[in-house]
């Protein structure tokens, strides 16, 4: 048996070396934050700088103090994690921002503050509660998101987003924005005929040319009906919907339908929260589509044995998000999709290749992956984000800079909190390889 076994992960090493180097790692990738503040990339018209040109630096120094206030009031937790998780005390390195701020021989606008801003406090490293600050490009496409639409209720993001500051500081579409050319989510190659077949997704998100992209998925999927092994990799992936996976590989290779369960847990403290929380119950009421899971008071963490203590003091909402895999449903969108699907397809081993920088969408979709049985998780530990789902968007007074975070928390039925415990692999990749 140990011969097997010794055999067995030889044999898993060298398949996960050979796509290494073939395929070798995504390109796009979030750098950590080395404290160097990088100009505002984007540009910005005189008639935006003519708006803005009455801020004084007490005006930013009071959107940096606003925003740490909301921060302070609702999204407390996740500074402990971000501080626990990735060494970086926020607090801190508000005050440290203040101080330059106040430097009489900088020169600011709302742009080299949004710039200061992403150095201090919203760097991709803090992404924990998906902690993070608008650029032009992600604010003009949340702009128009049609599934915030509910009849005679105003989203609070919509607010936000729609605030004059925001709407001056981030402008007209750029042209870049406005490209219709969606870059390539997915891609396939083949490693070894016959035998070794490999798929990289880069992220979960549907603004994306996912429609086609899918259904070549599905076709790739019966033309390696016969092959032994599919790699699918998502390191670097940071994440997204969770219904994308779902979609492209949970509900096509699970081998009979079946509940992954989770939780999300929200708390009511902060304004920002109780407002988000109102206009849930208000939409909930209008359109069902909108409870995003059946909602509860804290009664859902009573049989959750791994929860800390003090969640269950800060959170006072529950709601049930368990997943559904392994059918497609009844929409049109379902029914097209099942359509798709070859009468044959892949019918071997998965691997699912992971790393520090799957994130959010990516490492649930890990999580789930694991837990159905339906792949084998290898590489370094993923970065977390299990959140709640909900995102809040906060516009800051003086400035318009819009910066988001997460209401609430993912846990699982036992109230482990996917910002403490990421996926994580039974298979390390040898971290002497030269493209780790």
């Amino acid at each position: 048996m140990k011969k097997l076994r010794l055999i067995l992960c030889t044999a898993s090493i060298a398949i996960i070396l050979v796509v290494l180097t073939a395929c070798g790692r995504n390109d796009d990738r979030h750098l950590e934050n080395d404290n160097r503040v990088a100009p505002w990339p984007y540009e910005v018209t005189q008639a935006q700088r003519d708006y803005f040109a009455h801020l004084t630096r007490e005006d930013f120094i009071y959107d940096l103090d606003y925003l740490m206030a909301v921060l302070e009031e609702n999204f407390e937790m996740h500074l402990g994690i971000i501080q626990r998780r990735i060494g970086v005390d926020l607090r801190a390195n508000a005050n440290s921002l203040r101080q330059v701020l106040a430097d009489e021989e900088l020169e600011l606008d709302p742009w080299v503050f949004a710039s200061l801003l992403q150095a201090y406090i919203c760097t991709p490293a803090h992404l924990v509660g998906h902690l993070r600050l608008f650029p032009p490009v992600t604010y003009h496409r949340r702009l128009h998101i049609s599934r915030w639409e509910v009849p005679g209720i105003l989203h609070p993001n919509l607010m936000a987003l729609n605030s004059p500051a925001s709407v001056m500081f981030y402008g007209e579409p750029q042209s870049a924005d406005a490209d219709d050319t969606l870059p390539a989510n997915i891609s396939w190659e083949i490693i070894e005929d016959g035998r070794i077949a490999y798929m990289n997704i880069r992220s979960m998100r549907f603004d994306t040319n996912w429609v086609d992209e899918f259904t070549e998925a599905y076709r790739f999927y019966g033309k390696i009906a016969d092959f032994e092994h599919l790699i699918i990799d998502i390191r670097g992936n940071r994440g997204g919907h969770g219904h994308y996976f779902t979609r492209l590989v949970l509900d096509v290779f699970a081998e009979a339908p079946m509940y992954i369960p989770q939780f999300a847990l929200h708390t009511t403290r902060g304004e920002y929260n109780r407002r988000f929380l109102e206009f849930y119950l208000q939409a909930s009421e209008t359109a069902e589509t909108w409870a995003g899971g059946t909602w509860h008071g804290p009664e859902l963490m009573d049989d959750m044995v791994y929860l800390p203590e003090q969640y269950r003091q800060m959170f006072d909402i529950t709601r049930n998000t368990s997943w559904r895999i392994g059918e497609f449903g009844d929409s049109d969108i379902d029914n097209w999709l099942r359509w798709h699907l070859p009468a044959r397809i892949f019918d071997g081993k998965i691997w699912l290749l992971i790393d520090g920088e799957t994130y959010s969408a990516a490492d649930v979709a890990a999580r789930q992956a694991k837990y159905a049985g339906i792949a084998t998780l290898v590489g370094e530990p993923a970065q977390g984000g299990h959140g709640g789902g909900n995102m809040i968007y906060v516009s800051l007074p003086n400035t318009g800079v819009v910066f988001m975070y997460d209401w609430g928390v993912g846990v699982d039925q036992y109230g482990r909190h996917g910002d403490s415990v990421a996926a994580y692999s039974r298979w390390r990749i040898l971290k002497k390889h030269p493209l780790i």
